[in-house]
């Protein structure tokens, strides 16, 4: 197994130039011309050069996922051919925007949505089956990680942004809920906001795993032959539980937080 050299949706400053909030794919260091294998079946939409991107790549698509592979030496299919899992379709390489030899594999759900801020992407690895590749998964991408993903974005923006001025975490500070409106000293109010903020992340992860186990225990009574009230009462209370978590990654703090966000932008133009 060759190294994760970047992750999905991390340096989101790289990638804003690009329209992105952070990296649209998995990187791989894979030395120059490794054979590549198709990460599920499907057919090759594109094989192609982009000389100030993706270099040569491939995408290929089925009715259920998508996969774009970049920085190829060379290819072993072409558009148009129908590809199965494990069919190695080309080599490798250092082609187009790249630092380097490696793999990047952007994946996606269909229907694919690129204007969600990762070009459609997503994280591969809670799709991924036992042998180490995409599947049609029982669980899908939760909310909660999404939305998590964007806490961090959105904290960082925060953060930058509060550097500017006094008067900007003053303002921030305000805005807070249980900040006590008395304090004043910048240091304290700035001690409330990291705390805040690391409350903030810790529930919003600890929500999302809740999620992930309520949809394992999910996945055990679909599967199971028995048909009894006891488990159809347990599978009610199951899907219940788990559509509440997928609605709670905190969206009413997510909000306040953009709202807050506005006001910094307003009060240091």
């Amino acid at each position: 197994m060759y190294p994760i050299t970047q992750e999905w949706g991390v340096n989101s400053v790289d990638y804003k130039k690009f329209g992105l909030y952070g990296h649209n794919g998995v990187d791989y260091g894979t030395p120059l011309n490794t054979p590549i294998l198709a990460p599920h079946s499907g057919k090759v939409i594109e094989a192609a050069f982009d000389q100030y991107g993706y270099g040569m790549y491939i995408k290929i698509e089925n009715d259920v996922e998508g996969s774009v592979l970049a920085h190829f030496t060379s290819f072993n299919v072409n558009a148009g051919d129908t590809v199965s899992e494990g069919q190695q379709v080309g080599l490798s390489g250092n082609t187009g925007n790249s630092t380097g030899p490696h793999l990047h594999w952007g994946y996606y759900r269909m229907p694919r949505n690129k204007n969600d801020g990762y070009s459609g992407t997503t994280n591969p690895f809670p799709y991924l089956s036992e042998n180490g590749t995409p599947s049609n998964p029982t669980i899908p991408q939760t909310d909660c990680e999404k939305a998590l993903s964007d806490a961090k974005i959105l904290e960082k923006q925060l953060r930058d942004a509060i550097r500017s001025k006094d008067n900007a975490v003053k303002t921030f500070y305000l805005g807070l809920p249980n900040a006590d409106k008395s304090i004043t000293d910048f240091n304290q109010q700035m001690r409330f906001i990291s705390d805040t903020f690391l409350n903030l992340n810790k529930t919003l992860f600890s929500t999302q795993q809740d999620a992930l186990i309520v949809a394992e225990d999910l996945k055990k009574c679909q599967s199971t032959s028995n048909s009894s009230t006891k488990l159809q009462d347990k599978l009610n209370k199951l899907q219940t539980k788990y559509n509440k978590l997928l609605k709670m990654p905190s969206k009413a703090q997510l909000d306040l937080l953009i709202k807050i966000c506005n006001k910094l932008e307003i009060s240091n133009e």
